[in-house]
């Protein structure tokens, strides 16, 4: 996929600071923007293959795109239900679940169409994918850029630690519970620039193993539209 024709732009990730300077606030904000970073990537990916899909790939490539509006919906509903009730006790967090709103009814639209398209009663239409997509990408995707400047590193230590470093862990407790084992999971390894920042996400070895092994296996005719193989090599859908 070539970076010319991804219709939108990625996060810019700062680079870390030393370890001893690297504390929660910092954590969760280059997280964000990473994990911020793997739903654009998304986007960009199911825009750039949309029109490619070939006779044959179409309940596949519906899977792989509802993978991704799956992702958006627990990393906002963590949001929505952990981070940022906290966080609004210092920060103002409202403009951010404004937008969280703003996008939802297209999103919405989009996520039925490729359920229709699953199930087989409606036919693929590239054109229609690519209304649909950007009915509700192009809102998202701005908010995932101004979503970042509301919880820099600056702005979170402004809070009390002791309450951040609950919320956070509670999040991450938010974030094992849920499924998706086999379709988030993956989705994030292959929408991420190992080669960039390799030690991400900040998992165990043995759930990496198990990512990188395993949890593609399920609906492995998904991943071939994604940018990137399990090994970290970049790949190509049409080529």
């Amino acid at each position: 996929m070539s970076p010319t024709s991804d219709p939108y732009s990625l996060i810019p990730v700062p680079p870390p600071s030393p370890d001893d300077q690297h504390d929660n606030a910092e954590a969760l904000y280059i997280d964000m923007i990473l994990i911020h970073n793997v739903l654009i990537v998304g986007f960009n990916s199911i825009a750039v293959n949309a029109p490619l899909v070939r006779p044959g790939d179409e309940y596949a490539f519906a899977g792989y795109s509802l993978a991704c509006t799956e992702l958006v919906h627990t990393h906002h509903d963590g949001e929505e239900s952990i981070l940022f009730p906290f966080l609004q006790t210092k920060l103002d967090m409202s403009h951010n679940q404004e937008q969280h709103e703003a996008f939802g009814s297209g999103m919405a639209a989009f996520e039925t169409y490729m359920r229709s398209v699953q199930s087989k009663t409606e036919t693929y239409n590239k054109e229609k994918v690519q209304k649909l997509l950007n009915d509700f990408a192009d809102i998202l995707v701005q908010h995932l850029h101004d979503e970042i400047s509301t919880i820099t590193p600056e702005k979170l230590r402004t809070v009390d630690q002791a309450g951040f470093a609950k919320a956070l862990k509670d999040h991450e407790a938010y974030a094992k519970s849920h499924p998706g084992l086999f379709t988030i999971f993956p989705f994030v390894m292959v929408h991420h620039d190992h080669k960039a920042t390799p030690n991400w996400p900040p998992i165990p070895a043995p759930l990496r193993w198990f990512a990188r092994n395993i949890a593609g296996l399920r609906h492995p005719s998904y991943w071939k539209f994604a940018p990137y193989k399990f090994n970290g090599d970049v790949q190509v859908y049409a080529s």
